[in-house]
């Protein structure tokens, strides 16, 4: 969807240049109506190519948070390990509640 976007924003963008450089020409009516058109093209072409950017960052948080939550959890698990071995030296019990 960005490079979509993206070619649909160029797109429209090199038509406003192309056709409102015809504006003062003897074909002005339809240059107008082409500007027009073109700068409508190239106004959803930008706000697709926003979309995706925010699709993007979005996913690219969720993808940081779950790398995070994995790390919290593994963690957590290497300090129970720990634990439940320190406890096993003191008292020689596996089945101690810390």
């Amino acid at each position: 969807m960005r490079k979509s976007s993206l070619v649909l924003f160029g797109s429209g963008a090199l038509a406003f240049l192309i056709c409102g450089s015809g504006l003062d020409g003897p074909t002005a009516k339809p240059c107008a109506i082409l500007t027009a058109a073109s700068f409508a093209v190239a106004a959803v072409g930008y706000r697709l190519w926003a979309a995706a950017e925010r699709k993007e960052a979005h996913e690219n948080a969720l993808e940081e948070r779950r790398r995070k939550e994995i790390e919290a959890a593994e963690k957590a698990f290497e300090e129970s390990k720990d634990t439940t071995f320190q406890v096993w030296l003191e008292s020689g019990k596996l089945d101690v509640q810390v």
